[in-house]
């Protein structure tokens, strides 16, 4: 059943995808804005979302701070949206279980803001109300259906969702025939269609190879620091030839006002 729904979204899957990242940091950046606010006065409160009926003010539940308590809660949802959203992508070794917990966030903070929108919008009727309603409303659909395409190890992140045009997946037997004394011909192997390339972290570790943390950590830094060094080298002396280039034009504008004494150039006879 899922298989042939993602099947149907399949040439919208990356547009989805960015729609439930664009979420993400949206909600993040008000968050952001939030905390920026209450640091210079703290006092008063500060919503996301609200709208006033009459003379009364409704603000967004979950959504609205006041004060230094109100400015610590938006500092936790950010952490706790910033440490899900990391979770569901990091290249290390994160149990199913890990993973499914942070889409469940990310779903649940998803769901806050459109229920909050509803809400809002049944008690002010307006045209804009209904707009970011329906927006915060699909905003929500992809952020479920993200959490759908990571929900099992398998990663449907990564274009394995079939569809219906494709063939169903039948083994195929690898034939080889080889003649007495006849090299290989590339002909002679049968393959399967659906091969992918397997990324490096699921690759199984080689016999007395570390597998703790501190060990992949280590690995990972030493990769990293190897990478940036290489990449920096060129970059280093293009600004050294820079910071040289420089040097001489300031040299030679002192030279041409007398400042700086004009290089001898006469020769012996």
């Amino acid at each position: 059943m899922f298989d042939r729904l993602f099947a149907q979204v399949r040439p919208f899957h990356k547009y989805i995808i960015g729609a439930a990242w664009f979420f993400v940091g949206f909600s993040l950046l008000n968050l952001v804005w939030v905390v920026g606010s209450k640091l210079g006065s703290p006092a008063g409160p500060t919503a996301l979302y609200q709208t006033i009926v009459g003379d009364e003010t409704y603000r967004a539940i979950g959504l609205s701070y006041s004060g230094v308590i109100g400015m610590m809660w938006a500092m936790l949802q950010g952490g706790v949206i910033f440490t899900a959203a990391a979770a569901t992508i990091l290249p290390w070794r994160i149990t199913d279980k890990q993973r499914r917990i942070a889409h469940v966030v990310l779903c649940n903070w998803a769901g806050l803001w459109t229920l909050n929108l509803m809400w809002l919008t049944s008690l002010d009727h307006r045209i804009d109300s209904y707009a970011q309603a329906a927006i915060m409303g699909l905003l929500f659909g992809c952020t479920t259906y993200r959490a759908a395409c990571g929900w099992s190890g398998k990663k449907r992140l990564d274009s394995t969702v079939p569809s219906d045009d494709e063939p169903a997946f039948v083994e195929q037997e690898v034939q080889l025939k080889i003649a007495d004394h006849d090299p290989l011909a590339a002909e002679d192997i049968g393959t399967s269609e659906r091969m992918r390339e397997i990324p490096s972290y699921e690759l199984p570790a080689a016999p007395g190879t570390p597998t703790s943390a501190w060990a992949r950590w280590v690995r990972a830094t030493r990769t990293l620091a190897q990478s940036g060094f290489k990449r920096s080298k060129p970059l280093a002396q293009a600004g050294v030839g820079k910071i040289r280039g420089a040097g001489r034009r300031v040299s030679n504008y002192l030279r041409a006002h007398g400042v700086l004494p004009r290089p001898n150039r006469s020769t012996a006879a």
